[in-house]
C-alpha cells in the first residue's frame, strides 16, 4: 500500500521549466517575495524557484502537483507578458 501511495504522490508531481525574462525577474518576485509568495500560496503550494539573484538566465522552474503547476505557470506568463508589453510602451 505505501509503495502504491509513494507512486502515485510522484504521478502527481510535475516539475516544469519557464523562460522569463531576467530583467523582469526582480518585480515578479515583489517586494520581499509577496508576490511570488501569494502565487505560490493560490497554486496549492507549489514551489516556484528563480535563478540566483544577479544571473542573466531566464529560466524559473515551478514544482508541485500538476494542475497547480500548469495554473501558477499561467499566472507567471501572464505577469511576464504584461511586464514586457508595459516595457515596450515605455520605449516607445
Amino acid at each position: 500500500m505505501y509503495t502504491f501511495v509513494v507512486n502515485y504522490l510522484k504521478a502527481n508531481i510535475k516539475e516544469i521549466t519557464v523562460d522569463i525574462p531576467h530583467k523582469f525577474h526582480n518585480s515578479i518576485i515583489g517586494s520581499k517575495g509577496k508576490l511570488i509568495r501569494s502565487i505560490m500560496e493560490e497554486n496549492g503550494g507549489v514551489i516556484i524557484r528563480f535563478p540566483q539573484e544577479g544571473s542573466t538566465q531566464d529560466k524559473v522552474t515551478i514544482r508541485g502537483p500538476i494542475n497547480d503547476v500548469e495554473n501558477a505557470k499561467a499566472q507567471l506568463l501572464e505577469i511576464a507578458n504584461e511586464k514586457v508589453t508595459s516595457s515596450d510602451m515605455k520605449k516607445q
